[in-house]
């Protein structure tokens, strides 16, 4: 009989509140149910140790989301060789960055999931991370990464190698219209909370409060929109007229952060006079009934790898208004399954975020086209087969290599 796959996962976070931290819980989910032998090295506590209790993985806490410190090295070190995995998936730059010099067979069974090309940001410190991930890449057996975007980027930065690199797209378990269906009540108590009438469109941005997702910028643009306002320069009398005003909406904010951080958002609220037209919201477990109860999913990140929420967004049959950056023109293909606008051009926002609230017909289509598009392309079962796939190209090439020294 032959012995089942042994995977160890590596994760520097252990709450799933991240993108990365959300794709290893679910993946970890999905191989315990295949019966795969599983470990899991991540800091002590949180939602993934929760989680390895309850699918019967072994867990190893480490300080994993602390300094690269060699102590560390050595005791993931002892866990690999403890463990014997064939496989050493680690989830993220900050795991690998850990996990390569820790496994002495890293060129043959490591495997680095790049959730975001982020190296070459950072300040100063910038050039030591794109040092390091250059000397890192050697050490590794294959590379995933999240959308083609990062794949593409990644080797142009030379943090990977594409000919040891595919794409797997983050995956969701994705809604049947009689599940979203069923929601109506809760959509419905969702709208109550953000104090949005029927008859009034309701945007959505789900967020952690940090500069990437760049809340602020987004709040001037909705300012504008609703100060019926345009910051492009005064139209001279020759050119047409201006498009009809977008009609009033509401804002409602989901996004996690410190007292401080939530303070200042809302300060920054109340400096632009949104007090009434802006609703800041405490962070939910399920996202789905917000996702069904708005009319557009705002995402005006200044950097993306594959996110989740617009996925979700668009599986709920939202409409998407979003940032050309990461892989988000891979999730909606603009303009059929939604709006794209520049990353950090508060002009181009404030012009899709008008388009986009005063037309709800393009919405409906868009929003219809980008839930099919989920529907085929990224579901948690494929994002599952494809990896295990992948575990088994690398366990192959291993095979194969020793029985080319016997």
């Amino acid at each position: 009989m032959t012995a089942p796959m042994s995977i160890l996962l590596v994760a520097a976070a252990n709450a799933t509140t991240g993108g990365g931290e959300r794709h290893t819980a679910d993946l970890a989910c999905a191989l315990a149910d295949r019966g795969v032998r599983l470990g899991i090295a991540a800091p002590a506590g949180g939602d993934l140790a929760r989680i390895a209790n309850t699918i019967g993985a072994d867990y190893f806490p480490l300080p994993l989301d602390g300094a690269l410190r060699p102590k560390t090295i050595r005791a993931l070190r002892g866990v690999i060789c403890q463990f014997a995995p064939d496989i050493v998936h680690a989830q993220g730059a900050r795991a690998a960055a850990f996990a390569r010099p820790a496994d002495p067979q890293a060129r043959r069974r490591l495997i680095y999931t790049v959730h975001g090309i982020h190296a070459d940001q950072g300040g100063p410190v910038r050039f030591a991370k794109l040092a390091l991930e250059r000397v890192l890449r050697r050490r590794t057996a294959q590379f995933i990464t999240v959308c083609a975007a990062d794949k593409e980027r990644g080797a142009h930065l030379r943090l990977l190698d594409p000919q040891r690199s595919r794409v797997i797209y983050n995956g969701i378990a994705v809604h049947t219209e009689e599940a979203l269906k069923a929601l109506a009540s809760e959509s419905a108590a969702f709208r109550e909370e953000a104090g949005t009438a029927p008859d009034t469109p309701l945007l959505l941005h789900v967020g952690r409060i940090c500069p990437q997702k760049n809340q602020p910028q987004l709040l001037e643009a909705f300012s504008a929109v609703l100060a019926e306002a345009t910051l492009a320069p005064q139209a001279l009398p020759a050119q047409p007229p201006a498009r009809p005003l977008a009609p009033r909406a509401i804002l409602a904010l989901i996004s996690a952060g410190s007292a401080q951080q939530r303070s200042e958002l809302a300060a920054c609220i109340e400096r632009l006079g949104l007090t009434s037209s802006v609703r800041l919201l405490p962070p939910r477990p399920d996202l789905t009934a917000a996702f069904v109860a708005a009319d557009l999913f705002v995402l005006p990140s200044l950097w993306e790898g594959f996110p989740y929420t617009i996925i979700e967004a668009a599986d709920a049959g939202c409409a998407i208004v979003t940032t050309d950056v990461g892989g988000n023109k891979e999730a909606i293909l603009p303009p059929q399954e939604g709006w794209l606008a520049p990353p950090d051009d508060l002009s181009a926002l404030t012009e899709v975020l008008t388009e986009a609230i005063g037309n709800p017909e393009q919405r409906q289509q868009r929003a219809a086209r980008a839930k099919a598009h989920v529907d085929a392309a990224f579901t948690l079962e494929a994002m599952v087969e494809q990896t295990v796939a992948c575990y088994q190209d690398v366990i192959d090439s291993v095979q194969e290599e020793e029985r080319a020294h016997v």
